[in-house]
């Protein structure tokens, strides 16, 4: 990373200056998220001793430095002075979240008459803030139960493309237990044998419908899951053709798409729209390969994959089921590989993916190490 794109400045607690370049930012970012999915946090935002003395091991280990957790707690309460400011922004007529270029936008003339009243945020005018929809992630707060939706307009331009206005003008807001209860629906439904040519039966909405509104409450149309499901989609492509192109990784740990920075940025330039996968894990992602991957591949095969899948009349992606076999757990080197050769039949590589994650080595060793019979 060049000098000229490093970021503000801060005392560590020698007194000397700590810069801090996008990579550092990102990466402590990710270690504040894995922290509040783990519940490591206090009050909502302030994170626990144990959690700080943890993400103060894992920064310096990954940088070689020398660190104390204050140094981080600094920049903790930077981000958290950007996301206030953002929201701030956000909340005032006349400005808006441009979703292609990550910062706020607005009319000149507000500019102008926003900047002489607070000039301090006159930097936000041509700022980039691709972390964003992260630091709503860690500094929302909860009161009653009831998220605060001072970020509702950011899950609504990202992952509500497809928002929809429901009876009585309310707005759809989703969170991620929202997310995964209703890809948790979906799956059931494709085992269920719900699912033709990629296309959910009209049975199977109605149950998930049903479903859903009675576990939280709610009273929403088919079309609002409809179009949860089309979002769904977009982010499956989405990553889909980032690990199909050179230099991208999925991390299984984290569960997001890793690249050096240089990669990141040649693609972004192209592809705008996955930016936001720089920082932002996908939990669900291989749920939504269980859901999609009967109708399309993860990416792009090699020519002898490509002749091996057409002798088999193949619609599951190589490289979907050699991923989902070493996810699992206790699985030595010769296992798989016997699992390798084993699901290169293509309806037991279906049958295999279509299992629930915590049934799917127990199947294997049933058909790979069947054990002796009991009968004398």
């Amino acid at each position: 990373m060049e000098k000229g794109m490093r970021q503000r400045q801060q005392r560590n607690s020698d007194g000397l200056r700590t810069i801090w370049t996008p990579e550092m930012d990102r990466y402590f970012i990710e270690l504040m998220l894995e922290e509040a999915g783990k519940g490591n946090r206090i009050d909502d935002h302030l994170f626990s001793k144990r959690a700080w003395n943890h993400m103060t091991l894992l920064f310096n280990t990954k940088f070689r430095f020398q660190y104390e957790k204050d140094v981080l707690k600094n920049r903790h309460k930077t981000l958290r002075n950007v996301y206030k400011v953002i929201n701030k922004l956000l909340a005032l007529d006349g400005f808006s979240w441009d979703h292609t270029r990550q910062m706020v936008i607005a009319h000149n003339e507000v500019w102008d008459d926003y900047i002489k009243v607070h000039p301090g945020a006159r930097s936000y005018r041509i700022k980039s803030i691709p972390y964003y929809y992260d630091l709503c992630e860690i500094y929302k707060k909860k009161i009653s139960g009831i998220v605060d939706t001072s970020c509702g307009i950011i899950v609504v331009d990202e992952f509500m493309m497809d928002e929809e206005v429901e009876a009585g003008g309310s707005r759809t807001y989703w969170e991620p237990g929202m997310d995964g209860y209703l890809i948790e629906l979906m799956v059931g439904q494709l085992q269920k044998g719900n699912q033709i040519d990629g296309l959910f039966l009209k049975q199977a909405w109605m149950e998930m419908i049903n479903s859903f509104n009675h576990r939280f409450g709610f009273k929403y149309h088919l079309h609002t899951l409809k179009n949860r499901y089309k979002t769904f989609k977009r982010q499956y492509n989405t990553i889909n053709k980032l690990l199909g192109s050179q230099g991208f990784l999925w991390d299984d740990l984290r569960q997001m798409v890793v690249a050096d920075d240089h990669t990141w940025q040649d693609y972004i330039q192209t592809n705008p729209d996955a930016r936001q996968y720089m920082t932002r894990p996908v939990p669900y992602y291989k749920d939504l390969c269980i859901v999609f991957v009967c109708k399309e591949t993860l990416t792009t095969v090699s020519a002898a994959d490509d002749q091996q899948e057409s002798s088999h009349n193949s619609s599951v992606a190589v490289e979907h089921v050699i991923e989902a076999i070493q996810g699992l757990p206790d699985m030595d080197d010769d296992l798989i590989l016997d699992a390798c050769d084993f699901l290169e039949d293509d309806k037991k590589a279906k049958t295999f993916l279509s299992l629930d994650l915590r049934l799917r080595r127990k199947w294997l060793i049933r058909k790979l190490r069947p054990q002796p019979s009991t009968a004398t």
